[in-house]
This record gives structure tokens, C-alpha cells and sequence, in this order.
């Protein structure tokens, strides 16, 4: 009798997550639009975009080498195989570094 109830369970009719749903005129949303996200978490991303304008903030006060170095350092945005046609000495990296961690 369970497996007969699980299938006549399955075999219902599946909706399309683009179906429409509210206002017949066109006007409505569709199905996965409305279907809350349980991974969404509104602190969390602004948290991370006050994050975001606090490190864009203290960049603006380093040199456009010491900003590269860093971005590339931590893989903010280019590449870091990008660091051979910006060469940088162990002891002024330190430097870098320990200047970059007073802003933390």
C-alpha cells in the first residue's frame, strides 16, 4: 500500500517555477519569483557592502603601486601572474604589508 501511495504521490502533475501567478493580465510574477530564498541573508550582504566601501576607502589613501601591489597580493581583481611586470622587493612587500595592517 506505500508503494502505491508513493506512486500516485509522484505521479502528479509538476509546475513550471516560470508559471505565472497573481494577475491573470500579464501584470503577475512568476512562480520563482516569489518562492523565498532561505540563503538570503540581508545582514550578511550589508555587512559585505559596508565592507566593500570601507576597503575602497583606505585604498584611496595608498599610492597607485601600493594599491596594485595589494589588489594583486589578495586577488582583489587582476590576476596575480600580472606581478612579474611589477616587480617588488621582499623587504618593501613586508613594508606594504605591515602599512596594510594598520588599516585593519
Amino acid at each position: 500500500m506505500e508503494t502505491l501511495d508513493s506512486l500516485i504521490k509522484s505521479a502528479r502533475r509538476s509546475i513550471s517555477l516560470d508559471m505565472q501567478v497573481g494577475c491573470d493580465d500579464g501584470g503577475g510574477r512568476k512562480l520563482y519569483e516569489v518562492i523565498p530564498d532561505e540563503n538570503f541573508n540581508l545582514d550578511n550582504m550589508l555587512e559585505k557592502k559596508d565592507l566593500a566601501g570601507i576597503i575602497r576607502s583606505a585604498i584611496k589613501n595608498l599610492t597607485p603601486r601600493e594599491e596594485k601591489v595589494l589588489r594583486l597580493r589578495f586577488g582583489i581583481t587582476e590576476s596575480a601572474t600580472n606581478m612579474g611586470e611589477f616587480p617588488i622587493s621582499e623587504s618593501e612587500l613586508k613594508l606594504l604589508e605591515e602599512r596594510a595592517n594598520e588599516y585593519a
